[in-house]
């Protein structure tokens, strides 16, 4: 759980970068649902939580054997210091036959005390015997496991889901991290040749003698500070790509092949929400978690009532002596156990087991309102970015105009090189915005999906959405 969360935060502080990115070399294309179906493979959180799962499942199918029998095979072989020994003279009516004379003498007669002594074994004997125990009544308690074991495997299963949701997320953030990335190193780009194409015009104004010394050094110095926003452009592509790649466990480099997109609309509110509520992994972990209390609950119950069973035992071999002789072959009963005093209390473990079940539902009440503030956060975010792309449109119509204008003028003597270049910054400002727009409202998306369980649905946004091409300077 540290690594993962060691990993989470790596790639918190890469993501929140303004660009997320890679190298500007070209590497294997891929689809994002591509990209989903390789990560649900080689995640190994994902595969951590499959082994937890199958084991919390493997172990409450276990349980099913606790209304089965018992049976035990016993063999035993046992050596004592000597043989047991029955002395006939210790039992009545012989036992004061030796301290009276008539019986002293009767005694010797009869051959003397070693005639009235039997062994009954020898100082070595084995046995070997089947056992059975079969529970009939258990006051609930057997009931009460199984329900636990269960409970436990839908715990592991909340957390399963989780985590396939956390990584939906992560590789949302990272794979059109990337995309935006690109799109910022395309306008980098852009801007950089723009300015030395305004540059190369000063140049000539300055030779003509249309422009003073300070106008050329503007532009040279703009275009000086492209050059570094481009160079760190391309620093924050690779570092996107390597997280991408980490997170498709790919050596090779991955190219998007999805641009950033944005719906026009969402649906309602309460739509996410209700889906949310209906089957979030937190919710359904808490569920399972109170199904646990009350499980606790009836097995501490259960210790006020007896427990009835029935048993069995044959022996299967037995030396042959007199005291196995006496030993029948096979017995059968029922028996019955009740404890009358037990040295945990009984009616605290009943308390706290009560306390526990309250202890979920305050919880469970507390989570339902973080997660509907949380869908409601990302709601609004997404519905931000909708309105800030949409915006935009028109900054960006005028950014584009005005650097035309500009260009013209400045070509004419009518415009100086600082208002030529404020013209050209603008426009890339405008479009680098309304590309993390566009970012945060997948972010955003993938969220309130992800809290729904509804990752399939991503698709289908994909499908209906506005469109961001690489080069981030004709957005439709």
């Amino acid at each position: 759980m540290r690594l993962r969360s060691l990993f989470q935060l790596f790639l918190l502080l890469t993501l929140q970068l303004p660009f997320a990115v890679a190298s500007d070399r070209p590497g294997k294309a891929l689809g994002f649902d591509e990209a989903w179906q390789q990560a649900l493979l080689r995640s190994d959180f994902l595969a951590a939580e499959h082994s937890n799962s199958e084991r919390a499942r493997l172990l409450h199918e276990a349980t099913r054997g606790l209304y089965f029998p018992r049976i035990d095979l016993a063999g035993s072989y046992t050596r004592l210091d000597g043989p047991v020994t029955l002395d006939g003279l210790a039992f009545n009516p012989l036992s004061g036959l030796a301290d009276d004379p008539l019986g002293s003498g009767l005694i010797d007669l009869l051959g003397g005390p070693e005639n009235f002594r039997t062994d009954l074994t020898d100082e070595h004997f084995g046995r070997v015997a089947l056992s059975a125990v079969w529970p009939i009544y258990t006051g609930g308690r057997i009931t009460a496991i199984r329900n636990s074991r269960e409970a436990e495997s839908l715990v592991a299963n909340a957390l399963l889901d989780a985590q396939r949701r956390i990584l939906f997320e992560e590789l949302v953030r990272a794979y059109f991290g990337v995309s935006l990335a690109k799109v910022n190193l395309a306008i980098r780009r852009e801007a950089e040749e723009g300015l030395q194409k305004h540059l190369s015009n000063a140049d000539k104004l300055l030779r003509e003698g249309q422009i003073a010394r300070v106008e050329r050094l503007s532009v040279a110095a703009a275009l000086s500070r492209a050059e570094v926003a481009y160079l760190r452009a391309e620093r924050e592509l690779e570092i996107g790509r390597l997280t991408l790649n980490e997170i498709l466990h790919e050596n090779s480099a991955v190219e998007p092949s999805d641009a950033l997109f944005i719906n026009q609309a969402l649906p309602a509110e309460a739509t996410f929400v209700q889906s949310m509520l209906a089957n979030n992994p937190a919710l359904l972990e808490l569920q399972a978690r109170g199904q646990e209390a009350e499980s606790l609950l009836s097995a501490q119950k259960g210790r006020f009532h007896p427990e009835v069973f029935a048993y069995a035992d044959y022996e299967l071999y037995k030396d042959d002596n007199i005291a196995f002789d006496l030993v029948p072959d096979w017995q059968v009963g029922i028996g019955v156990s009740f404890t009358l005093l037990d040295r945990i209390g009984r009616n605290r473990s009943i308390d706290a087991a009560h306390h526990a079940q309250e202890a979920v539902g305050h919880l469970e009440r507390g989570a339902r309102r973080i997660l509907t503030l949380a869908a409601g956060i990302a709601y609004r975010e997404a519905k931000q970015a909708i309105a800030e792309y949409q915006g935009l449109e028109s900054s960006l119509a005028l950014a584009r105009e005005n650097l035309h204008l500009r260009e013209k003028a400045f070509t004419q003597g009518l415009s100086t090189s600082v208002e030529l270049v404020d013209a050209q910054l603008f426009l890339s400002a405008v479009s680098v915005e309304q590309s993390l727009a566009a970012y945060r409202f997948v972010t955003a998306l993938s969220r309130l999906l992800a809290l729904g369980g509804e990752m399939e649905r991503f698709g289908n946004y994909q499908s209906t959405a506005w469109r961001a091409p690489e080069s981030g300077m004709d957005i439709k």
